[in-house]
């Protein structure tokens, strides 16, 4: 689920510092090279980074403060855009902890789950907001200094369409209106690298197909005005945070919200996991266990297949699953339709990013029936089947 996309990327812990550190250690293997590259030069830089969310720009800074020969790619005409829309209804469930016990700077990074590394001590999150739960337009704030006050090489408006491994580098076929302007030939403009470091996160919904319906709407489409809920009967697809905070969003106005998982719900505070469900979004749990009408439900697709949502007569939406889970319940169980169906499964990494033969494996899931979500890394958070091809950013969870 994102951010715990979760899935959704707002999470930004310091263990994943770390691992950054530890990925530019083993790509650090040259000089100081030439300037800045542009568009079909023939001339590779020696890292391509694609992306600048928080993963992009901690790299960019190692990059830069190593004196490496890099250059970002960035799709939007900021960083840190993807906080722009994500999380949906804008309040992140990573920690701003301002305050704690010590003095020692290391100490309260620790506690500081939003911040990227630099020399700079004004370049910190607690500078930006005073909320333990921050707005997410406060972070993009953040990033966007980051980048500025840094100097980070990052090119905006810069869409790489297509990566294509060769032997000894990589080619990025990209767009953008810097150059639409400077050349109406048809070939596309190209970026060459050495190395290249992929910061794109986890960028596609997962939608299985089932739910594959016009009659289901996706997290990432959804309404966010609880009001547009009002007097409504929803269910949602998903027990993720990405779904709880639909949940809790609507809570007050729907008539009741059930809540649909094949696995059940990972609690954070009984997990350890900051991905997982966080208090801060499980107001449908306290509904549900206070017996008010909303409801968890856990189904099984191999005991009762994998059917699709169809309109009832009463201009409702009905589900199959729901029908034989009643079938299983006293005659007095309440078998609801809905006015709404949602969907907050999750998101998953890209491959269509690279269009020919040699593409990224993926690792497989834990359970057969679910989808792959991360490229396959070795501990140095390299491709196991494309050599300098590396991960930053959300896709390093793959290794958690």
């Amino acid at each position: 689920s994102p951010w715990g996309v979760a899935t959704m990327p707002s999470t930004f812990a310091m263990h994943h510092l770390r691992w950054l550190w530890g990925l530019l250690f083993s790509l650090a293997t040259s000089t100081v090279a030439a300037d800045y590259a542009e568009p079909n030069c023939a001339r590779p830089q020696d890292y391509c980074v694609v992306g600048a969310g928080p993963g992009g720009l901690q790299m960019a800074y190692f990059l830069q403060t190593a004196g490496r020969d890099y250059v970002v790619l960035e799709q939007n005409p900021t960083a840190g855009a993807f906080f722009r829309k994500y999380p949906r209804h804008r309040r992140l469930i990573s920690v701003n902890k301002r305050y704690t016990v010590r003095t020692d700077p290391e100490f309260q990074l620790r506690h500081d789950w939003n911040s990227l590394l630099s020399h700079d001590p004004s370049l910190q999150m607690r500078h930006y907001s005073k909320d333990l739960y921050p707005h997410a337009d406060a972070l993009a704030d953040y990033f966007e200094d980051y980048a500025t006050r840094l100097l980070l090489n990052i090119q905006y408006n810069t869409t790489v369409h297509a990566i294509i491994p060769e032997p000894e580098q990589f080619v990025l076929h990209v767009s953008g209106p810097q150059w639409a302007a400077k050349s109406p030939a048809p070939a596309p403009h190209q970026f060459r690298c050495r190395s290249l470091i992929l910061a794109v996160g986890l960028s596609v919904p997962n939608v299985p197909k089932e739910f594959a319906s016009p009659l289901v709407e996706g997290y990432d489409s959804v309404d966010t005005d609880p009001e547009s809920f009002a007097g409504q009967s929803v269910a949602i697809l998903g027990a993720g945070n990405a779904a709880f905070e639909l949940a809790s969003n609507m809570a007050g106005y729907t008539t009741h919200v059930d809540i649909f998982t094949t696995a059940g719900v990972r609690l954070a505070w009984q997990t350890h996991y900051p991905g997982d469900v966080r208090t801060s979004n499980s107001i449908l749990l306290d509904q549900y266990l206070l017996k008010t009408l909303d409801a968890l439900i856990q189904y099984n697709t191999t005991d009762h297949g994998r059917s699709m949502f169809r309109r009832g007569r009463s201009g409702r939406l009905q589900w199959p699953i729901v029908k034989a889970l009643c079938d299983q319940t006293p005659p007095h169980m309440f078998c609801p339709e809905y006015d709404r169906v949602l969907r907050a499964t999750g998101w998953r990494f890209d491959r269509s990013l690279f269009p020919g033969p040699r593409v990224p494996a993926m690792k497989k899931p834990h359970k057969a029936h679910r989808a792959e979500k991360y490229p396959e890394m070795d501990p140095t958070f390299q491709s196991t089947n494309i050599p300098r091809l590396y991960f930053a950013g959300a896709l390093m969870h793959a290794l958690d």
